[in-house]
């Protein structure tokens, strides 16, 4: 599927899923009905703020919307890493975190 209709897609589905038509869409966006079925039907891509307003109408990220799919694997795993080091911090004092917090800023900024 191309990126328009997945995208078209999904907004059709999250409109449907709370039940509003095309018309009350169009409404909260302050667009047109045709924008709306324009874009349901793959024909072309919102406008950027567009986007943004379908993103506060749905309370979905753009992520969610475009239908990317994270890989939900390695965050689990990079997850799992970070929660190893909260029973090490843990035993810090208020001091002692303050400087482990500085060392990982200086960690990541390099």
């Amino acid at each position: 599927m191309d990126q328009r209709k997945l995208l078209g897609a999904n907004i059709r589905a999250h409109r449907e899923k709370r039940g509003w038509s095309q018309e009350e869409l169009a409404g909260r966006l302050q667009c047109s009905v045709f924008t709306i079925s324009h874009i349901e039907r793959g024909k072309g891509f919102p406008t950027l703020d567009t986007l943004f307003k379908l993103m506060k109408a749905f309370a979905v990220s753009a992520d969610t919307l475009l239908g990317v799919v994270p890989n939900l694997e390695e965050k689990d795993e990079q997850n799992d890493r970070v929660l190893a080091l909260l029973p090490l911090l843990q035993q810090l004092s208020p001091v002692g975190i303050r400087i482990a917090k500085k060392q990982i800023k200086a960690l990541i900024e390099g």
